[in-house]
């Protein structure tokens, strides 16, 4: 029983940890494409037909960064 337990939250614990992911690997692909001058939407529907990474070698090799792009998305823990 308690192994069923332990089971079930790891298996949630990897979906949540997987979903977040995701997420942050799209969020990256829109601050790309705007920071370049370009689409999000575009852009995101893009990454959803190749890949969130894909998109970001294509956006990174192709586009340059425009001036009046805004500093790069960086996550920080919130403070204890």
């Amino acid at each position: 029983m308690l192994e069923s337990i332990f089971g079930t939250v790891f298996v949630l614990a990897i979906l949540a940890a997987s979903l977040f992911i995701t997420y942050w690997l799209f969020v990256i692909v829109a601050d790309m494409a705007k920071a370049r001058g370009q689409s999000r939407t575009l852009w995101w529907f893009i990454s959803l037909i190749i890949t969130p990474i894909t998109a970001m070698i294509v956006l990174w090799l192709f586009f340059e960064r425009t001036e009046d792009a805004p500093p790069p998305v960086r996550f920080t823990p919130p403070a204890p």
